[in-house]
């Protein structure tokens, strides 16, 4: 079993990546302006885009009269809310993407969920169950 010591630090007392520790500039940002698989889709679902990553996408609105299973009607306004829902591993990085969407796109309202969602412990502790088999 692996156990942190304590009393122990990792962060090095002088030098350029002491400096870059205190100062907070260690190098790591996240990409702002690429969306993930998962916001794209839903940019061209809210947005009501034509796309062949989406056209084949199911289409329920309970306002639009029934239709055929070859002509379904779809709504040419664009949506404001939207629930997007991944089922089996959803991830903080999808969700930090979609909440960075939202923020560009004023009157948008979207929620995320998924069927598992683990930290980084949790995600250790499968990776270690499956290595071990």
């Amino acid at each position: 079993s692996i156990r942190p010591n304590v009393g122990a630090s990792i962060i090095p007392t002088r030098g350029p990546v002491h400096r870059a520790v205190r100062s907070g500039d260690c190098g790591v940002s996240r990409p702002q302006t690429q969306n993930l698989p998962v916001t794209r889709i839903l940019d061209n679902l809210i947005e009501m885009k034509s796309n062949p990553e989406t056209d084949d996408y199911r289409y329920f609105d309970p306002k639009m009269l029934r239709g055929s299973e070859s002509s379904v009607p779809r709504n040419k306004n664009p949506f404001q809310e939207a629930i997007v829902f991944v089922v089996g591993g959803g991830n903080y990085i999808e969700y930090q993407n979609l909440v960075d969407y939202t923020k560009n796109k004023p009157g948008k309202h979207v929620l995320y969920g998924c069927s598992e969602l683990f930290n980084a412990g949790q995600f250790l502790k499968q990776v270690l169950y499956f290595y071990l088999l």
